[in-house]
């Protein structure tokens, strides 16, 4: 919600420790999504993630995937956003590079798992999931993409 003020159920709350401020909390719900998107991956420690789009979400991915021992890819058409990647410890590249970097990445094999972080008008981010994912691998559609919402809506109205 965004209000000013929300009336909830107790059990949908969590009290705030008085070590963080409330700019930190609001962080959370957006932890907690790429959190959920990582566990619905059931990555290993050693397996290959890529993460595709580098928004904050996307990063939230990248830190969680990281400090889970994974070896993490991010793909992103912004190049700012693939330096902060990179400075967090994964190999990141622009979408133009992306099929060929992502080989060489996982040498040869495909990603373990690709996580779609993206929010696209195209189905450019699931196609290039495809692409870079390894036979059996498991692609996890983080957030509510337009691509993702759009592919629910076409099958809810057929």
């Amino acid at each position: 919600m965004h209000a000013e003020y929300v009336c909830v159920p107790r059990n949908l709350i969590a009290p705030l420790p008085d070590n963080v401020d409330f700019e930190a909390a609001a962080f959370t719900t957006l932890g907690a999504i790429a959190m959920h998107g990582f566990r619905q991956a059931g990555v290993q420690v050693g397996e290959r993630v890529a993460v595709i789009g580098l928004g904050l979400l996307g990063l939230l991915a990248v830190g969680i995937a990281n400090a889970a021992g994974c070896a993490v890819f991010g793909v992103d058409l912004d190049p700012g956003r693939v330096a902060l990647a990179i400075m967090m410890g994964a190999q990141a590249v622009l979408r133009q590079g992306a099929e060929e970097a992502a080989q060489s990445f996982s040498r040869g094999r495909g990603c373990d798992a690709v996580l779609i972080c993206a929010d696209a008008a195209s189905n450019d981010p699931v196609e290039l999931a495809g692409v870079i994912a390894r036979d059996r691998a498991r692609v996890i559609a983080v957030g509510a993409s337009a691509c993702s919402y759009r592919a629910r809506f076409i099958t809810r109205r057929s």
